[in-house]
């Protein structure tokens, strides 16, 4: 958010202060609040994913050549491929569960385990229903805003 400042890349702020921001753009007059939320929200996830390989290789199978690749990996960029990947396959995993539950434990005798599942697979689906509306609903306010800020565009470049 602070690209090209004095102090920096912020790596975090109050949700308070953006009441007071009145231009949540970054000095390169590109970068906007809501990317940088969602690129931390993506690198995040690549660095938990990152770690969790990391952790799961077993130290017999690592080389000395391994440990000059993990430096070089250990970049921005790098992170943000895997959170990229990462939070692609969450809603792969949710469809996966639902099959899951529709094909394979039909067949299980009803118990706890199976209601507590069901249940949730029912509230995660109307969560997911609702998330997406309300992600229409925002980028329907986000491009407005923009339309007002910045007059109509041809495309929605950076949205």
């Amino acid at each position: 958010m602070n690209d090209g400042t004095f102090r920096g890349r912020a790596q975090a702020f109050k949700l308070e202060t953006l009441l007071k921001l009145s231009d949540v753009k970054g000095t390169d007059g590109k970068t906007t609040l809501l990317h940088f939320v969602i690129l931390e929200i993506i690198r995040s996830e690549g660095v938990r994913a990152s770690q969790a390989a990391k952790e799961s290789q077993s130290t017999s199978s690592i080389k000395s050549d391994d440990f000059l690749e993990d430096s070089s990996q250990d970049s921005d960029d790098h992170f943000l491929i895997i959170g990229l990947q990462e939070t692609a396959k969450l809603d792969q995993a949710l469809k996966n569960s639902r099959d899951f539950l529709n094909s394979e434990m039909k067949n299980v005798p009803e118990d706890g385990f199976h209601q507590t599942l069901k249940s949730f697979m029912q509230n995660s689906g109307a969560d997911v229903t609702w998330l997406l509306e309300e992600e229409k609903r925002i980028m329907d306010r986000v491009k407005g805003t923009a339309d007002y800020f910045h007059g109509k565009s041809g495309t929605n470049e950076g949205l």
